[in-house]
């Protein structure tokens, strides 16, 4: 399961949150480029290398934050 959320100080930042992890990570900030979106999200989602495939080829836009959350599924 993965939460995306988003906190605003002077800039909007988005943070994904894995279950079972205590803090969440910041995965992009509004207006931040896809290209560094898909970088950072590849990083952090790097368990499930089939969404990362998807974000690679950009199959999945790094804003379409609810598909990335749905779609993920770590590998065990």
């Amino acid at each position: 399961s993965l939460t995306i959320t988003s906190v605003q100080n002077g800039s909007i930042a988005y943070i994904a949150r894995k279950k079972g992890e205590a803090t969440g990570r910041i995965i992009g900030y509004m207006g931040s480029g896809s290209k560094h979106w898909r970088t950072l999200l590849m990083q952090y989602l790097s368990d499930d290398p089939k969404l990362c495939e998807k974000l690679k080829s950009k199959d999945i836009k790094p804003s379409s934050l609810q598909e990335i959350a749905d779609t993920y599924n770590p590998q065990k």
